[in-house]
């Protein structure tokens, strides 16, 4: 389901970048993607001063890195004039926005409380654009902006997407010999068989965030009463790791082991992802015998 709020709008409220400067803008729109796996579950459009605006690519706010800006940027902005952006929320704003509240759909109605939602960090710059002052006589509601895109507005195309992180990652596996299925641009899966053991393994490549992260699913659920004795457990299993870590999902009881990089800038390199599976693998294949003990 998707929708446009409105009730309440425009609304006053003030984003905080990493670098700690207030950065005072109007929310005139928001649109909430209620679909699972929508690839953009919450966008907003927000105008501020372009003073303000300056201050937020200085900082780089809302996740103006450098490079990010598309052709000439924001070169043709006229100072004095507000700017328009429109902004999507990132996936793990989304997952803790929805943890704490319970629903995204009330977004609109908690963000002018919800410290995370205010960092400016937690959303992506998609367009920016800023009105032209057309000529008296031009023609009654007519109207013009100048501006640019970044690159997180754009999906990567066909040829395009042979570079990402996410599919250097499944040509590598596929290298390894592993069975690959991709579940969708960023996400895809294999199984992994050792010593009578079988289970699956996800592999994320975040191209916003520039990450790569392999989990290995334990094929158990953890039962209800028995979760707090398994987060114990794998605490305590944590303690001694140097690389990667447990965790469990508190809703369900899924249990994985995971390993993750920063990929940085540039082309994710086959021998660091290469250890980061095997590192993954090993570590699960250590203590899946222990796992498989503590659910017996």
């Amino acid at each position: 389901m998707t929708a446009d709020a409105k009730a309440g709008l425009p609304v006053q409220v003030t984003f905080t970048s990493l670098g700690g400067l207030p950065l005072p803008a109007t929310i005139d729109s928001f649109a909430v993607d209620l679909r699972e796996r929508a690839k953009e579950p919450c966008r907003i459009r927000l105008t501020m001063d372009y003073e303000v605006f300056e201050r937020a690519v200085q900082d780089q706010a809302f996740n103006l890195l450098p490079g990010v800006l598309i052709g000439d940027g924001v070169s043709a902005l006229v100072p004095g004039r507000p700017v328009v952006v429109d902004a999507r929320l990132r996936d793990p704003a989304v997952r803790a926005f929805v943890s704490r509240h319970g629903r995204l759909d009330s977004l609109p109605v908690e963000v002018g409380t919800d410290a995370d939602v205010l960092r400016a960090d937690s959303w992506l710059a998609l367009t920016i654009v800023q009105a032209v002052q057309l000529p008296a006589g031009v023609g009654e509601g007519a109207h013009a902006s100048v501006g640019c895109e970044t690159r997180w507005n754009r999906m990567p195309s066909a040829g395009e997407e042979a570079g990402t992180i996410a599919a250097a990652a499944r040509d590598t596996l596929a290298e390894l010999g592993f069975q690959v299925t991709r579940v969708d641009d960023q996400l895809c899966r294999t199984v992994v068989e050792r010593n009578g053991h079988r289970w699956a393994v996800l592999v994320h490549g975040d191209e916003a965030e520039r990450t790569c992260v392999c989990w290995s699913v334990y094929s158990h659920l953890a039962e209800p009463d028995k979760r707090a004795a398994v987060g114990a457990f794998l605490l305590e299993a944590n303690y001694e790791l140097s690389v990667g870590g447990f965790e469990m999902d508190p809703s369900d009881g899924e249990i994985r082991f995971r390993t993750g990089i920063d990929v940085g800038p540039g082309p994710l390199d086959a021998e660091l992802f290469r250890r980061l599976v095997a590192r993954n693998v090993s570590g699960m294949g250590r203590a899946i015998a222990l796992l498989d003990a503590f659910f017996a």
